[in-house]
């Protein structure tokens, strides 16, 4: 066996998230957590496969979407909305033409709704999923005894043999099961009698759910000492006129002095990573100049300007105005300037 236990694989989603998931308002990566959404059916978490290893036995499961069920089998419940929130009007109207309008600007349940993660705090709650897995005698007639708790996916096939087969046509032939229904079960001998005849268990699991807490206000780090950790920070370019969408880091990571910097209301102008879409030629390849500043409990971007590795030293193509800039930090980590600003050609934003 493979020992110990822990996740062993997950599908990977959704691959053209890119870096979504770093400036969403609240969520784990989707892309590694393999989480979408299911908002038509009631407490139904849109959770895909994946493949864990428990005390050494591999299990993989069919692709889940579980309803949020407690040990006894009852719905968590979602939270109960404030009665305030709902004397509030819905914000949600039908157009003559058929349209609907979504109303965020007023104050409206939409609204709440909308910031409910990074405003409402108070009336959130976090679920935690979890399986189980535990090892089932098999029946003489190796009939399964499935508790996955999804009426939207069920197992191909109700024996452990012919689940067994599904399988192995999927894995030797690299085929894909499109109703996604196929898990992986390992069969074991888990006694044998004293006449010799051996008694077989499969690994059984099942999700289950329960309340364990609320989200709490994100505390801000206010000052940085030498060998502190400073944050990991990249740049989404959204453009289709160079390819597409494409993300730029920050190799360099910042110094805790200019952390400290930035908290104390200064603004520092630095260089991203040099890279382009992977829809455009290495002609595009270029980096981002930002003004960066901190707004009391985080950092904020500003994209000033452009440029391509052979372009000459400290000019930028200006992406809106051109301010006097006397010094920034190279993509290297090195200080350089003043800017020279090039108004011959349009950036991407």
């Amino acid at each position: 066996g493979m020992g110990g236990s822990g996740l062993y694989s997950t599908r990977n989603y959704s691959v053209d998230d890119g870096n979504q998931a770093l400036h969403r308002p609240f969520t784990v990566t989707s892309t590694a957590q393999f989480q979408h959404n299911h908002p038509n059916y009631y407490r139904m978490v849109g959770l895909g496969e994946l493949c864990a290893i428990v005390n050494g036995y591999y299990v993989r499961t069919t692709h889940n979407d579980p309803t949020l069920i407690d040990q006894d089998g009852r719905i968590l419940s979602a939270p109960p909305v404030p009665a305030s929130v709902l004397a509030k009007p819905t914000g949600v109207s039908l157009n003559a033409n058929g349209t609907v309008s979504i109303d965020t600007a007023s104050d409206t349940q939409a609204r709440y709704m909308r910031n409910l993660f990074t405003q409402h705090l108070e009336d959130t709650r976090l679920d935690l999923l979890y399986m189980e897995v535990w090892l089932e005698k098999l029946p003489a007639g190796g009939d399964l005894n499935t508790l996955i708790s999804s009426f939207r996916h069920k197992e191909n096939a109700n024996r452990l043999r012919d689940l067994l087969n599904f399988a192995q046509k999927l894995n030797y032939s690299g085929a894909k099961d499109l109703p996604e229904n196929g898990s992986f079960r390992c069969g074991v001998i888990s006694l044998v009698n004293a006449d010799g005849t051996p008694e077989y268990a499969y690994l059984n699991y099942r999700l289950r759910a329960r309340a364990v807490g609320k989200l709490s206000p994100r505390v801000p780090k206010t000052s940085y000492s030498t060998g502190d950790q400073t944050p990991q920070i990249s740049f989404t370019v959204v453009s289709a006129a160079v390819g597409g969408t494409h993300g730029h880091a920050l190799d360099v990571p910042l110094t805790p002095a200019e952390m400290n910097s930035l908290i104390g209301g200064a603004t520092l102008y630095i260089e991203s990573s040099y890279n382009y879409s992977p829809a455009s030629s290495v002609a595009e390849n270029h980096s981002h100049l930002y003004a960066l500043s901190w707004n009391g409990a985080t950092l904020v971007a500003t994209n000033l300007g452009a440029r391509r590795p052979d372009d000459p030293a400290n000019q930028f193509l200006a992406v809106s105005g051109t301010p006097s800039i006397a010094s920034y930090r190279k993509a290297d980590g090195n200080m350089a300037g003043p800017v020279v600003w090039s108004t011959a050609a349009v950036p991407h934003q």
